[in-house]
């Protein structure tokens, strides 16, 4: 059985984008249109891994991740930060407020495959 990865962004072609080079090297995707459609899902499909873009409609990216955070099927779902978004500590930052990574948009598919894959199947 394949993973699955929630991609949560506004843009819907981002969203099929990702979902085909995902889908692409053997993941299964769902997609939400903004946080509080993410955090849906999550608590109702608990995906191996999320993808959480910071600016959107209806709930942000960081509003979402602390809603994960609380729910206990969801607290320990890798969040992916998938933003254009920098914050003034870099990839520090968003590590401290809880995510996994940090994937920058515009994206290096290269560099997006390999945090997906490290984030997926960490090395102990």
């Amino acid at each position: 059985m394949s993973k699955v990865i929630l991609i949560v962004d506004d843009n819907k072609d981002l969203l099929k984008i990702f979902s085909e080079v995902l889908s692409g090297i053997g993941y299964r995707t769902l997609g939400a249109e903004n946080g509080l459609i993410g955090v849906t899902i999550a608590k109702a499909l608990t995906p191996h891994l999320i993808l959480m873009d910071i600016h959107m409609p209806v709930m942000n990216g960081f509003e979402a991740l602390r809603m994960l955070q609380s729910g206990s099927k969801t607290k320990n779902i890798p969040c992916i930060a998938f933003t254009s978004l920098s914050l003034p500590e870099g990839r520090d930052g968003f590590l401290k407020l809880g995510f996994a990574d940090y994937i920058e948009k515009p994206v290096n598919l290269k560099a997006f495959r390999q945090i997906v894959n490290r984030c997926l199947n960490p090395v102990y």
